[in-house]
């Protein structure tokens, strides 16, 4: 079953990774709602895994130019990729969260 995820990415990357992205955030936001507070917020799931579909094509792309410009998965190598995600993108990606999440959720 991996290798024709692998396969059907390699053909389709972007819908691949919308598709994923957006999959994984629903069923992590569920997850933590449930063990939370034992109710699940559907618009709330939709909110956040929407912009998770969104976005995975970018990241998508950018860790693989960071896996072209660091190769390999030793720990000099992930070290470099994540510091450089971590200064260079991760304050950029939660602010457009936080904006995404605040406009397009209604007040309660």
């Amino acid at each position: 079953m991996y290798r024709k995820f692998v396969a059907f990415q390699g053909r389709h990357p972007v819908f691949a990774s919308a598709a994923t992205g957006g999959a994984v955030m629903s069923l992590g936001d569920s997850a933590v709602q449930l063990a939370d507070s034992g109710t699940w917020d559907c618009q709330r799931n939709a909110v956040v895994s929407a912009y998770n579909g969104g976005i995975s094509p970018f990241f998508y792309y950018w860790w693989q130019r960071l896996d072209a410009i660091w190769p390999g998965t030793g720990v000099a190598a992930v070290a470099r990729k994540t510091l450089t995600n971590q200064v260079m993108v991760a304050p950029f990606n939660s602010a457009l969260f936080l904006t995404w999440s605040t406009a397009i959720e209604p007040e309660s």
